[in-house]
């Protein structure tokens, strides 16, 4: 072999290794329980998972990841969950397009999307009913353990679900799973075990909070308190005889000494859904809600093979 083609295979060799170890990968935030991996390695905060991982959470389990800066997702109990793409334009030194593509066979997904991204950001999650993508906004995703329906409650923005059977339009504070978009309400008096789903999600992402997974940034100064008021309105919504429960929970997941979150909650619980984002008392006098996220659209499509 001539010198040539000696530096030509050296050049391709370093070039393949430099993309590998320069390929995005997931980081682990938070463990709760038993995690592991489709090689039933134990999960532990701080490791990477690159793409092609599986994520498998055991009963009363849960693990949060964080993809990019403003993009985290936490994998609740009984899930089955994979990393199906991950990656990032660069251009000029920093990410001009962001891409994250999760593939929930079971179990239930909750995605907070920094709306200050909005316009890198692209976050998929794969169900067999359908593919959600988000820019920026937060949402949750249930496929059922036999994997054969899922649901797609919003909790922040609007969710345009297209199915076979046409566009349907989901609505903060509402849920579909694949039919015409109904208010939480609705969805779990139709499903009780839905009722569960978006209590976890709002106790899932305070804990989130609690544990900073999910800070403030520079886009968006008020990031936490618009996510937290608007799931703990959703759940409030979807289980209204719990508010003093899910205050509970949710205190307790932030951290009680947190006296500003702890008022979102509290005021969060007690207002319907609809008003979730609206300035003004909206509780009697306890504490302004701060806007909720910017409604940016979800779009859900029939899933590709």
């Amino acid at each position: 072999m001539n010198s040539r083609k000696i530096l030509a295979s050296l050049v391709l060799f370093l070039g393949c290794t430099l993309a590998v170890f320069g390929a995005p990968s997931a980081t682990v935030l938070t463990v709760k329980g038993t995690v592991s991996t489709g090689s039933h390695q134990s999960l532990q905060p701080g490791a990477a998972l690159p793409v092609g991982a599986v994520i498998q959470t055991g009963s009363g389990a849960e693990v949060s990841l964080r993809f990019f800066d403003g993009t985290v997702a936490n994998v609740l109990a009984d899930s089955e969950l994979t990393i199906e793409r991950l990656d990032a334009e660069v251009q000029g030194g920093h990410n001009a397009k962001e891409t994250t593509t999760l593939n929930l066979q079971r179990g239930t997904v909750v995605a907070s999307l920094d709306p200050a991204k909005k316009g890198i950001t692209n976050f998929s999650v794969r169900t067999p009913r359908g593919i959600a993508v988000a820019k920026g906004t937060v949402f949750a995703v249930r496929v059922t353990q036999d994997k054969a329906n899922a649901t797609v409650g919003t909790m922040s923005g609007v969710v345009t679900f297209i199915t076979d059977r046409g566009e349907i339009s989901v609505a903060f504070g509402q849920a579909s799973s694949g039919g015409a978009a109904q208010t939480v309400a609705e969805a779990v008096a139709a499903d009780p075990s839905l009722a569960s789903v978006f209590l976890e999600a709002a106790v899932s992402v305070a804990n989130a909070i609690g544990q900073g997974a999910i800070t403030n940034t520079a886009g968006t100064p008020n990031l936490v308190e618009g996510v937290l008021a608007a799931v703990v309105k959703v759940a409030a919504e979807a289980n209204p005889n719990s508010t003093g429960e899910i205050v509970r929970a949710v205190t307790g997941a932030v951290g009680s000494g947190n006296a500003g979150l702890v008022a979102v909650a509290t005021s969060a619980a007690g207002a319907p859904a609809a008003d979730a984002g609206k300035g003004g008392d909206n509780n009697g006098g306890n504490a302004t809600i701060l806007p909720a996220l910017d409604q940016t659209q979800v779009v859900v499509s029939p899933s590709r093979n």
